[in-house]
């Protein structure tokens, strides 16, 4: 295993991304699901969710692209912890909504741009 990959893995690690596996997965499963992705399909407190979801992943993409370009940054760090910490705060709303299959659906197109960025 290279550098990279080594600082790669412990960046995922650091910033809580392992710690959501298991919901992903679920929403994997239901994403493979004939169902159509779309914010219409979803209730009204599940599009409150997902709005304030959104927020929280622009927030958490942008601190990502600064530790990309100065991993080191004490001040990008604590961005990270930040953000980490209300990452945490959603994990009941989603294992809850991601019992719906339109949700999931939602949710797994939302999160790609996320995992793009990592």
């Amino acid at each position: 295993m290279n550098d990279k990959e080594t600082s790669r893995r412990r960046f995922i690690k650091y910033a809580g991304i392992s710690t959501t596996g298991a919901l992903l997965s679920k929403a994997a499963q239901a994403a493979d699901s004939p169902v159509h992705a779309d914010f219409n399909d979803l209730n009204e407190e599940q599009k409150e969710f997902m709005h304030r979801y959104e927020k929280w992943m622009d927030e958490f993409t942008g601190v990502v692209r600064l530790l990309k370009k100065d991993p080191e940054n004490p001040d990008y760090k604590q961005k990270m912890e930040v953000a980490t910490e209300k990452a945490h705060l959603f994990k009941s709303e989603i294992a809850e909504h991601m019992k719906d299959k339109n949700f999931a659906a939602v949710y797994m197109a939302s999160i790609k741009r996320v995992k793009a960025e990592i």
